[in-house]
């Protein structure tokens, strides 16, 4: 079936860089030009800004956190809860620079987990705000992804991929995966309850076992220009993202 754009949303003076949806189906963006916006998209010709704001700082992260409020981590150390009108609350701040945050699907509702580059792993209760637990990991150079799987935590960083216990707050291993020269893991997702899914920088993709440490399958330069991003469809369906390709990536043959 042939793919095609149904609706072109205008407004950043730059480029989108990160992008959600909330529940209500309105569509959250950050750009280069520093704004948040907030869209709602009437039909495939009409839409509206709904709200937009200027940012003092770069946003390095922006996550769905649940009904319709979201969660963004920014270069000048503070993590801010939004909701869909655009008024904020400081959820933390510190001397360092959040590089990846995610929402916990295990251990509650109402659960964020935060790498800072210099601190660690900080596992945070939103409403209301606490500190539940630090994981110290030591330092991670960007990019970096992270995700979940049970009770694990999935950290990948250049080409080491670090798994964490959030049950016991400890380390559970790391594994290197052989990669090109001057390659680096770009995204990371769950595949199912032992497996995740690596892309690369080069256009690579890896199905790596969590349990054996190795990676079971290996999809050589998906996209030519590389991957930049990889979201997840259902259940066992995959779309990667490039420069200017994208690939669907299908069930458990992992074939495109």
């Amino acid at each position: 079936k042939t793919k095609r754009c149904e609706v072109k949303l205008k407004g950043h003076a730059k480029a989108v860089t990160k992008l959600i949806q909330l529940n209500n189906g309105n569509i959250v963006s950050y750009s280069a030009d520093n704004t948040i916006k907030v869209w709602e998209i009437i039909n495939k010709t009409k839409y509206h800004i709904l709200r937009s704001i200027l940012q003092n700082s770069q946003i390095i992260s922006l996550v769905l956190f649940k009904n319709n409020v979201f969660i963004t981590g920014s270069q000048d150390g503070i993590i801010k809860k939004w909701d869909e009108n655009l008024d904020d609350y400081t959820i933390d701040t510190q001397r360092s620079t959040p590089l990846d945050i995610i929402k916990s699907n295990n251990k509650d509702d109402n659960t964020i987990i935060v790498i800072w580059r210099d601190l660690g792993m900080y596992i945070y209760g939103v409403s209301p705000f606490q500190i539940k637990s630090i994981i110290h990991t030591g330092y991670f150079s960007q990019p970096i992804s992270m995700t979940e799987i049970e009770n694990e935590v999935i950290i990948c960083s250049d080409n080491m991929i670090y798994i964490y216990d959030i049950i016991h707050n400890s380390p559970d291993g790391s594994m290197r995966l052989l990669l090109e020269k001057n390659d680096k893991i770009l995204s990371v997702l769950p595949f199912d309850y032992n497996t995740i899914i690596v892309s690369t920088k080069t256009g690579d993709l890896f199905e790596v076992d969590i349990d054996e440490f190795k990676a079971k399958n290996h999809l050589s330069k998906v996209l030519q220009g590389g991957i930049s991003k990889i979201v997840k469809m259902k259940e066992n369906e995959y779309v990667v993202s490039g420069d200017k390709e994208v690939a669907f990536i299908g069930d458990t043959k992992f074939n495109i």
